[in-house]
């Protein structure tokens, strides 16, 4: 099943704060599976499962595809039956919600490269230290992902680099379990973890800053083939204010830009490399922010 994504994820000052405390009640199982999502693009998931209720309450105009094609939203005029849930005693529902509080209390501090998970019978969260490098220099970032793919990355003129980092194949990351122990029914698994290589590298996020809340943020991924990354990437939520236009641009075999009605803007790519390998290229922009600034970010023109 192909991933359905809103285009306008914000990422406003202090966003790091306040995903860290939604994700904090949130119950995630990520002990397995692959994550490419770094801390730059965690707040995404939340703009998901916001999108997904504005489509239940056909707020939504449909859904475009790499090509640009609208899939429009159809609201069924029958109504599906809702069952009745079972009945749940109040205390057992305030008891899970301890629980799942407790678990998450415990993940709250996990030491760099080490890895934390909670779990019981019926629940498991997980989360990760820091194991990869920030960057605050263009010079250091540039070096750091060097070799990885062939983007011409710059700052555009009155912009700045507020951080970087790369994102990594959690599934190549190596765990030792070095703690084991039990506190009622949470069992609590301590791993440590190895450094990635460069061989393990995903992709990567960074976000530029500009005058006054002007912000251009880009995320990079790769996929085998472009036919996994058309599989797998999806297609994107529009509502009824926002306007897209499938562009030409050279060396890019895709290329999508939205914009939204209050402003926001994004730029979706993909580009194919020699070896067959297709890299995603998000580009989003906050209000204010013109196209032609976030496309000098790849030194691209619109054609």
């Amino acid at each position: 099943m192909k991933n359905i994504r809103d285009p306008f994820v914000d990422t406003p000052e202090g966003f790091h704060l306040a995903i860290e405390n939604t994700l904090s009640k949130l119950e995630d199982k990520q002990m397995n599976g692959k994550v490419k999502w770094p801390a730059l693009l965690i707040a995404a998931v939340l703009v998901t499962i916001a999108a997904t209720g504005f489509a239940a309450a056909g707020l939504v105009k449909g859904m475009v595809d790499w090509d640009g094609n609208l899939t429009p939203y159809e609201d069924s005029m029958v109504p599906n039956p809702t069952p009745a849930p079972k009945p749940v005693p109040e205390a057992d529902g305030e008891d899970r919600r301890a629980l799942v509080q407790r678990m998450h209390d415990m993940l709250i501090y996990v030491p760099d490269l080490e890895y934390w998970e909670a779990t019981t019978d019926t629940h498991g969260s997980g989360r990760y230290g820091q194991y990869t490098s920030r960057y605050y220099d263009m010079p250091s970032f540039l070096s750091a992902i060097s070799g990885f793919v062939d983007l011409n990355l710059s700052v555009p003129e009155g912009y700045s680099l507020l951080d970087a980092e790369l994102v990594y194949d959690l599934e190549k990351i190596q765990k030792n379990l070095y703690s084991e122990e039990t506190y009622d029914e949470i069992t609590l698994r301590k791993y440590r973890i190895s450094p990635p290589t460069d061989e393990m590298r995903d992709g990567y996020g960074m976000r530029l800053a500009g005058d006054g809340d002007k912000y251009i943020s880009v995320h990079v991924f790769v996929y085998p083939s472009l036919e996994e990354v058309v599989n797998r990437t999806g297609t994107f939520y529009v509502d009824e204010d926002d306007q897209y236009t499938a562009l030409a641009m050279e060396g890019y075999e895709r290329a999508l830009l939205f914009e939204r009605g209050e402003g926001t803007t994004l730029i979706e790519l993909i580009r194919l490399t020699d070896d067959g390998r297709a890299f995603t290229v998000s580009l989003h922009g906050s209000a204010g922010v013109l196209k032609e600034e976030m496309l000098a970010v790849l030194n691209l023109e619109a054609e």
